[in-house]
Protein backbone atom coordinates (compact mmCIF):
# COMPACT_ATOMS: atom_id res chain seq x y z
CA UNK A 1 0.00 0.00 0.00
CA UNK A 2 1.61 2.94 -0.84
CA UNK A 3 0.06 6.60 -0.30
CA UNK A 4 0.81 9.45 -2.96
CA UNK A 5 -1.04 12.28 -5.27
CA UNK A 6 -4.13 10.14 -7.32
CA UNK A 7 -6.66 11.31 -9.35
CA UNK A 8 -9.55 9.51 -9.43
CA UNK A 9 -12.39 9.85 -12.06
CA UNK A 10 -16.04 10.06 -11.38
CA UNK A 11 -17.16 6.37 -12.80
CA UNK A 12 -20.21 5.92 -15.11
CA UNK A 13 -21.12 3.04 -13.15
CA UNK A 14 -20.67 2.32 -8.96
CA UNK A 15 -17.32 1.58 -7.85
CA UNK A 16 -16.21 1.48 -3.77
CA UNK A 17 -12.92 1.07 -3.04
CA UNK A 18 -12.19 -0.39 0.45
CA UNK A 19 -9.28 1.20 2.42
CA UNK A 20 -8.97 -1.40 5.27
CA UNK A 21 -8.76 1.26 7.97
CA UNK A 22 -5.28 2.15 6.52
CA UNK A 23 -3.53 5.11 6.83
CA UNK A 24 -3.04 7.46 3.68
CA UNK A 25 0.12 9.71 4.73
CA UNK A 26 1.33 11.16 1.88
CA UNK A 27 -0.64 13.06 -1.51
CA UNK A 28 -4.04 14.37 -2.65
CA UNK A 29 -6.75 12.34 -3.43
CA UNK A 30 -8.49 14.19 -5.90
CA UNK A 31 -11.59 13.22 -7.52
CA UNK A 32 -13.02 14.88 -10.88
CA UNK A 33 -14.62 14.35 -14.39
CA UNK A 34 -18.46 14.04 -15.33
CA UNK A 35 -19.28 10.63 -14.58
CA UNK A 36 -22.60 9.17 -13.75
CA UNK A 37 -22.48 6.64 -11.52
CA UNK A 38 -21.29 6.55 -7.79
CA UNK A 39 -17.40 6.33 -6.13
CA UNK A 40 -17.85 5.30 -2.56
CA UNK A 41 -14.35 5.60 -0.65
CA UNK A 42 -14.69 3.50 2.53
CA UNK A 43 -12.85 2.60 5.81
CA UNK A 44 -9.21 5.00 5.49
CA UNK A 45 -7.54 7.05 7.27
CA UNK A 46 -6.14 10.34 5.51
CA UNK A 47 -3.24 11.86 7.92
CA UNK A 48 -2.14 15.29 6.70
CA UNK A 49 0.96 15.13 9.09
CA UNK A 50 4.17 16.82 6.90
CA UNK A 51 1.48 17.48 3.70
CA UNK A 52 1.43 20.92 3.08
CA UNK A 53 -1.90 20.61 0.70
CA UNK A 54 -5.30 19.93 0.90
CA UNK A 55 -6.22 16.15 1.67
CA UNK A 56 -9.52 15.65 -0.41
CA UNK A 57 -10.30 18.14 -3.81
CA UNK A 58 -13.37 17.10 -5.01
CA UNK A 59 -14.65 18.81 -8.30
CA UNK A 60 -16.85 15.97 -10.19
CA UNK A 61 -19.37 17.79 -12.45
CA UNK A 62 -21.79 14.65 -12.09
CA UNK A 63 -22.25 11.66 -10.56
CA UNK A 64 -22.21 11.05 -6.30
CA UNK A 65 -18.77 10.60 -4.20
CA UNK A 66 -19.68 8.83 -0.75
CA UNK A 67 -16.90 9.10 1.84
CA UNK A 68 -17.66 6.53 4.49
CA UNK A 69 -15.88 6.08 7.55
CA UNK A 70 -13.36 8.14 6.71
CA UNK A 71 -10.70 9.94 9.31
CA UNK A 72 -9.12 13.03 8.16
CA UNK A 73 -7.05 14.69 10.57
CA UNK A 74 -3.83 16.86 10.87
CA UNK A 75 -4.29 18.51 7.29
CA UNK A 76 -2.29 22.06 7.97
CA UNK A 77 -3.94 23.55 4.91
CA UNK A 78 -7.34 22.07 5.12
CA UNK A 79 -9.02 18.74 4.93
CA UNK A 80 -11.50 18.97 1.92
CA UNK A 81 -12.11 21.50 -0.86
CA UNK A 82 -14.95 20.66 -2.36
CA UNK A 83 -16.03 22.31 -5.90
CA UNK A 84 -18.58 20.54 -7.62
CA UNK A 85 -21.42 21.53 -9.74
CA UNK A 86 -25.30 21.52 -8.83
CA UNK A 87 -25.37 18.03 -10.86
CA UNK A 88 -22.93 16.46 -8.57
CA UNK A 89 -23.24 14.76 -4.85
CA UNK A 90 -20.72 14.98 -1.67
CA UNK A 91 -21.80 12.51 0.98
CA UNK A 92 -19.81 12.17 4.20
CA UNK A 93 -21.25 9.16 6.40
CA UNK A 94 -19.60 8.48 9.65
CA UNK A 95 -16.68 10.47 9.03
CA UNK A 96 -13.64 12.14 11.22
CA UNK A 97 -12.89 15.38 10.91
CA UNK A 98 -9.90 15.76 13.62
CA UNK A 99 -7.07 18.19 14.22
CA UNK A 100 -6.67 19.88 11.02
CA UNK A 101 -5.98 23.34 10.83
CA UNK A 102 -5.30 26.04 7.86
CA UNK A 103 -4.90 29.36 6.94
CA UNK A 104 -7.51 31.67 5.18
CA UNK A 105 -9.81 28.75 4.35
CA UNK A 106 -11.64 25.73 6.04
CA UNK A 107 -9.78 23.49 8.51
CA UNK A 108 -12.48 20.99 7.68
CA UNK A 109 -14.88 21.74 4.50
CA UNK A 110 -14.30 23.91 2.33
CA UNK A 111 -17.54 24.87 -0.13
CA UNK A 112 -17.06 26.19 -3.15
CA UNK A 113 -19.49 27.33 -5.85
CA UNK A 114 -23.35 25.23 -6.39
CA UNK A 115 -21.64 21.98 -4.16
CA UNK A 116 -24.20 19.59 -2.74
CA UNK A 117 -22.99 18.42 0.38
CA UNK A 118 -23.80 16.21 3.02
CA UNK A 119 -22.54 15.54 6.18
CA UNK A 120 -24.48 12.57 8.43
CA UNK A 121 -23.34 10.84 11.70
CA UNK A 122 -19.87 12.69 11.84
CA UNK A 123 -17.97 14.34 13.91
CA UNK A 124 -15.58 17.78 13.56
CA UNK A 125 -13.66 18.20 15.79
CA UNK A 126 -10.31 20.48 17.43
CA UNK A 127 -10.37 22.94 13.85
CA UNK A 128 -8.34 25.97 14.01
CA UNK A 129 -8.65 28.51 11.16
CA UNK A 130 -6.20 31.80 10.80
CA UNK A 131 -5.63 34.26 8.67
CA UNK A 132 -6.99 37.67 7.27
CA UNK A 133 -10.05 36.69 6.16
CA UNK A 134 -13.68 35.21 7.07
CA UNK A 135 -13.30 32.15 6.19
CA UNK A 136 -11.76 30.39 8.53
CA UNK A 137 -14.56 28.16 10.70
CA UNK A 138 -14.34 24.25 10.57
CA UNK A 139 -16.87 24.55 7.41
CA UNK A 140 -16.80 27.79 5.29
CA UNK A 141 -17.35 28.93 2.56
CA UNK A 142 -17.56 32.19 -0.09
CA UNK A 143 -20.25 32.76 -2.21
CA UNK A 144 -21.30 29.45 -1.68
CA UNK A 145 -24.73 28.87 -3.73
CA UNK A 146 -25.40 25.27 -3.23
CA UNK A 147 -26.89 23.22 -0.79
CA UNK A 148 -25.21 21.76 3.22
CA UNK A 149 -27.14 19.22 4.96
CA UNK A 150 -25.86 18.30 8.27
CA UNK A 151 -27.39 15.05 10.02
CA UNK A 152 -26.84 14.00 13.47
CA UNK A 153 -23.33 15.65 13.31
CA UNK A 154 -21.04 16.91 16.49
CA UNK A 155 -19.18 19.80 15.65
CA UNK A 156 -16.74 21.08 19.29
CA UNK A 157 -13.97 22.52 20.00
CA UNK A 158 -13.47 24.22 16.72
CA UNK A 159 -11.44 27.67 16.72
CA UNK A 160 -11.85 30.75 14.31
CA UNK A 161 -8.73 32.74 14.67
CA UNK A 162 -9.37 35.08 11.52
CA UNK A 163 -8.90 38.53 11.85
CA UNK A 164 -12.24 39.87 10.80
CA UNK A 165 -13.91 37.14 13.36
CA UNK A 166 -14.09 39.09 16.39
CA UNK A 167 -17.14 40.70 18.03
CA UNK A 168 -17.55 42.95 14.62
CA UNK A 169 -18.13 40.26 12.53
CA UNK A 170 -17.04 37.30 10.86
CA UNK A 171 -18.20 33.67 11.21
CA UNK A 172 -17.48 31.08 14.18
CA UNK A 173 -15.22 28.05 14.94
CA UNK A 174 -17.77 26.03 13.63
CA UNK A 175 -19.49 27.34 10.52
CA UNK A 176 -18.25 30.65 8.84
CA UNK A 177 -20.52 31.40 5.45
CA UNK A 178 -19.03 34.84 3.64
CA UNK A 179 -21.84 36.04 1.55
CA UNK A 180 -24.16 32.59 1.08
CA UNK A 181 -26.52 32.73 -1.21
CA UNK A 182 -26.95 28.76 -0.71
CA UNK A 183 -29.00 26.95 1.93
CA UNK A 184 -28.12 25.48 5.00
Amino acid sequence: FTSANVTLNMPNTNVVIEGNNLTWTNGKISVNNAGSGSLTIQNLIVDGTGFNDTLLAVSHSNGQLNLNHMTFTKATAGATNISTSNNAKTIFNYTLFSDNTASNTAPAVKLNGASYVEINNSTIENSIGYGAGYECGAIASKFYTGTLNINNTILRNNINKCSFSGQFGGGGGAMSMHYLQGKI
